[in-house]
């Protein structure tokens, strides 16, 4: 982004789920300075779809997949479960939970 056109805030989610140097407020309004955020997140905490949730509370408007996108990508069986029954070819794949027996 062009910093001459553009007030770049970069936010941060530590593994442990800490924000740095702050964290997003859920309440409408009370984000100042945020017009749109750039979710550029991977794996817990941001994939899931638990950061766009956050910002839909928040009314901030945000680039990429929604909530709903974001959770079912997520969870690899249940994408190919919903592929499948729209008729888009899926190979064969077992879902091995924790815990169970080998």
């Amino acid at each position: 982004m062009d910093p001459a056109r553009y007030e770049v805030q970069r936010i941060f989610i530590t593994k442990e789920g800490r924000w740095q140097p702050r964290a997003i407020s859920p309440e409408p309004d009370g984000n100042p300075g945020i017009d749109v955020v750039f979710p550029a997140l991977h794996g817990t905490f941001g994939e899931d779809g638990t950061v766009q949730g956050l910002l839909e509370l928040a009314g901030l408007p945000y680039v990429g997949a929604g909530v709903l996108a974001s959770a079912a990508a997520m969870d690899k069986d249940v994408m190919k479960r919903l592929c499948k029954e729209r008729g888009i070819p899926v190979v064969d794949h077992m879902v091995v939970a924790r815990g169970t027996p080998r």
